[in-house]
């Protein structure tokens, strides 16, 4: 097996990490994602199921899922702002190309092949990091 070396300049996965994201309220969730202080936590929505990421947009929380059903999430106090697009399904080759192009710190995916949402973000360091759902 031969190990692709990266061009001058590309990024590559330095992390690879499988979680299995805790079931939560969008509500539960911005509290978690407050008291972590974090720009996105990946959860299961309660309500639909769904591997979803919440994080910080503007002024505000948004909401993305991997199979969008806006209809069916639990709603609470905290005004937060839902996609109503499903996530896209993109390898990680693919995940990883669509991150550097938009210059954003992160990228919420759903796996080609198992569905499964995905995040991929850059560190402090600029490398990448992986964090799946699983």
């Amino acid at each position: 097996m031969t190990t692709r070396v990266p061009a001058a300049g590309e990024r590559i996965i330095v992390r690879r990490k499988t979680v299995s994201p805790p079931v939560r309220t969008v509500d539960e969730a911005a509290f978690d994602l407050e008291r972590q202080n974090q720009d996105y936590l990946l959860f299961i929505e309660a309500g639909t199921g769904q591997d979803s990421v919440l994080y910080r947009s503007g002024n505000g929380l948004r909401l993305h899922q991997t199979s969008a059903w806006p209809e069916r999430i639990v709603h609470g106090f905290v005004p937060v702002e839902i996609s109503v697009r499903s996530a896209d399904r993109l390898t990680t080759d693919e995940a990883v190309s669509r991150l550097e192009g938009s210059g954003e710190p992160f990228l919420f995916y759903a796996d080609v092949d198992t569905g499964r949402g995905r995040v991929l973000h850059r560190c402090p360091n600029g490398q990448l990091e992986l964090i799946a759902a699983g």
